[in-house]
């Protein structure tokens, strides 16, 4: 009503008029907040496709890499309606960030597939032996035991949209990675790497 009223005055002043509240500095962020996440996550997913591919030097493991962290997103998604957790400015920028934490679990588990020899099924064992306890120990416990901290805040906003959203972000990221990322790789894995590795030259040697 406000919009219709100021747009109305502006029309027949043929000046620009706009309404104000400290309430509406609040709730105007519901009215692009779709056009916003539309945009992040866009952003979010070219850019994982791009910067996996210049480090993994494969199109296919980088697409298959930036599939499960959206994924991730995506889930934690549906985890947010599940544990109230409201859609808006605080939470898109904690989606946001939890697209590089996601990132950080699956790149290594891939890149290492990525240099085995073998079968697909071999390869993913391959990887999830060599870097699935780095991951868990260095990133799914680590990661944990900082939100645990969160636990004790007695501020809401803390407990919600950060304690809440990044407990969800650890657990799912640990499952995608030590469940549904080797099962993908066993699928539909991307072949060895084309070029030689430095540890192939030195075995050479």
């Amino acid at each position: 009503e406000a919009n219709k009223l100021t747009e109305k005055i502006s029309d027949e002043l043929g000046i620009e008029v706009f309404p104000y509240s400290v309430f509406y500095v609040f709730f105007e962020q519901y009215l692009e907040m779709d056009y916003y996440a539309t945009v992040t996550f866009s952003v979010a997913a070219i850019s994982i496709l791009i910067v996996s591919y210049l480090f993994l030097g494969s199109l296919w493991a980088a697409a298959l890499t930036m599939l499960v962290v959206m994924s991730i997103v995506i889930d934690m998604m549906g985890c947010m309606y599940l544990f109230d957790i409201q859609f808006n400015a605080v939470s898109l920028t904690n989606l946001a960030m939890s697209v590089g934490i996601a990132l950080e679990f699956c790149i290594h588990i891939v890149r290492s597939f990525t240099v085995e020899d073998g079968t697909r099924t071999f390869r993913a064992q391959v990887a999830m032996g060599r870097m699935g306890t780095p991951v868990f120990n260095g990133i799914a416990l680590t990661k944990l035991i900082g939100v645990l901290v969160l636990s004790l805040s007695q501020t809401a906003i803390f407990q919600i949209y950060y304690f809440r959203m990044y407990l969800i972000l650890v657990i799912l990221s640990t499952l995608h990675a030590f469940v549904l990322l080797p099962v993908l790789l066993m699928l539909v894995g991307p072949p060895r790497l084309p070029y030689a590795l430095a540890s192939d030259e030195l075995e050479t040697l």
